[in-house]
Parts: structure tokens; sequence; C-alpha cells
């Protein structure tokens, strides 16, 4: 990848998402930044940016960038009940798009505004900080960014329940 190809990735010390350069990728300077908050992910339609066209920064209008995926399928957890589509749902969580599992399970993907994580939970605990399975590296770290997204799963181990850590699920599909 050359250092002028656009890249997306979070700066937490300005809690700022940018558009930079590979060069400047985690530092606070790119072509355009949200500023809106760090638990503003940049495919929300409410986030706002900031945009450099060369001459000055410019404000975007509130749905110009593009939206959450309208589904996210899961492969690799030890669970089976936690594997499956997630899709997207029509209400919102801690202001958030949230997902619900297809399966009898039903399973829901939220995020977490307490821990600043996407968790796996049920729906009796959407939104609170009972999981079983968690995004762990912050707001930075997004289901449908799979490259760089890692979990902790609540699973069964050799001799009792346990964490166990998945790095990163490259089975991982979003539409």
């Amino acid at each position: 990848m050359s250092p002028t190809t656009p890249n997306g990735c979070v700066n937490e010390e300005k809690a700022r998402w940018y558009i930079q350069s590979e060069s400047s990728k985690g530092e606070g300077k790119g072509w355009a930044y949200t500023y809106s908050g760090i638990n503003s992910s940049p495919w929300d339609p409410d986030a706002t940016w900031r945009v450099y066209d060369d001459e000055e920064w410019q404000v975007l209008d509130q749905g110009t960038v593009a939206p959450y995926p309208s589904s996210i399928t899961f492969s690799g957890l030890k669970r089976d009940k936690l594997n499956g589509t997630y899709n997207i749902a029509e209400e919102k969580v801690n202001d958030k798009v949230c997902y619900v599992n297809d399966n009898e399970f039903g399973k829901m993907l939220c995020w977490n505004d307490d821990s600043g994580i996407w968790m796996i939970q049920s729906a009796s605990n959407k939104g609170d900080s009972t999981c079983n399975a968690k995004t762990t590296k912050g707001p930075s770290s997004t289901p449908w960014m799979v490259a760089d997204c890692e979990w902790k799963e609540w699973a069964p181990g050799d001799d009792e329940w346990e964490w166990v850590e998945h790095q990163p699920l490259e089975d991982t599909v979003c539409e």
C-alpha cells in the first residue's frame, strides 16, 4: 500500500476517527475526521465529519457517510449458538444500531456505552455489561472491521468456563 492510500483509523487521544495516509496511521491528522466523539462510529449516519478540500475544512451534512452493514455473519465462535447471521434491528441500543441473530437463541450484538465495546448478549441484557462474547480493543474495534477486531468469548474450557480469545474471527462476513 502506498503512503497516500487512504485508511480509516481512530486516534484515541483526540477521540476522533480519521481518513489518513498509511504513514499517518493512528496519528491525529488526515484528510477527514469525525468530531462528534470517539463513541461516534464513522459508519453511524449521525456522525459529524470535517473534510479538507485543499483550501479549508468543510463540515459534511449528517447522513453522507455509508451506513452500518445490514448483516454480520459469525462462524468462528466456539459456542454454536453465538454463531450465525445477525441482522440489523429496527431499534437502537445505547443510541447505536444493534443486530439480532436469526437463529432460535435470539442473541443480540449491541454496543455497551460503559465499556466502549460491542457485545453478543441475550435480549434481556441488551446494552448492559452481561455478555457471551465481546470485542476487546475498545471503540476503535468494530465487528465489521474483521482484520482489526479481536474477541473474547465466555466458553467451556478444560475444567471450567473461561474467557477464550479469538484473533480475529476470520470467517466473519458483512453485507
